[in-house]
């Protein structure tokens, strides 16, 4: 288990080793929707469609965060 803030770098880092960090579609939601004021849920579900591992109900946190524009 991570302990502690990761930064956006290290969220890359994990995801380029392989060991991707994973956040719930819920979380994710949340942050784009509340954290980051974007209302156009068009928008998420296209990347989601990409990106979200369903069975397991998350998604790559780095990716997310390349997505918003980080």
């Amino acid at each position: 288990m991570i302990m502690g803030t990761l930064s956006f770098d290290d969220l890359l880092a994990y995801r380029d080793a392989g060991e991707p960090i994973m956040i719930s579609i819920e979380r994710a939601r949340y942050i784009v929707a509340v954290q980051h004021s974007l209302a156009e849920p068009a928008e998420f579900q296209g990347f989601m469609d990409l990106r979200a591992e369903r069975e397991n109900g998350t998604v790559c946190a780095a990716s997310l965060y390349e997505w918003l524009g980080y």
